[in-house]
């Protein structure tokens, strides 16, 4: 952590991404601010919450964009992520992508899993007598900002080269 904060690579709990600066929708820049003021307070359940509630509205409003109207949703994140991304071309079995990053992109599969685990275990969407450190907390925020900046990255350029 020292030297990522002598780089300027981290802050104090939560990496800096553009995400406020590329999509103004209100509730996805409120669910930013609460993630880093839960972070800083010490709600660490609260936090993980809001990263996994940002992750689900950027893949709703891309998929909206996409669609021209928002789709239904369920709560299952794992199966809102798998119809997004195919959408943009980055689920991992797309034959278009290259194999490296398609390594990367079963990460991301992996990540929206365990958001799909930890938000319902350790978080404070449902009742739970186990509850997050700041490091589990640090490593969900920190995720679901960068697959969101990752995936807002990728649909804008989709949009400029079709």
């Amino acid at each position: 952590m020292g030297i990522a904060k002598d780089l300027k690579i981290l802050s104090e709990n939560i990496i800096d991404t553009e995400i406020m600066n590329k999509v103004s929708i209100e509730f996805i820049n409120q669910q930013i601010i609460k993630c880093k003021t839960k972070m800083d307070s010490g709600d660490y359940d609260g936090a993980i919450t809001n990263a996994r509630t940002l992750v689900e509205e950027i893949l709703l409003n891309i998929e909206e964009e996409i669609e021209s109207s928002r789709q239904s949703y369920d709560g299952n994140i794992n199966a809102l992520y798998k119809r997004v991304s195919k959408l943009i071309n980055m689920y991992p079995d797309d034959k278009r992508v290259d194999n490296s990053l398609n390594e990367i992109l079963m990460g991301f599969l992996a990540i929206i899993n365990g958001f799909a685990s930890i938000s319902n275990n350790i978080a404070d969407r449902h009742a739970t007598a186990k509850h997050p450190k700041q490091h589990h907390a640090k490593i969900a925020v920190n995720s679901a900002m960068v697959i969101c900046e990752f995936l807002l990255d990728s649909f804008e350029y989709q949009q400029k080269t079709n």
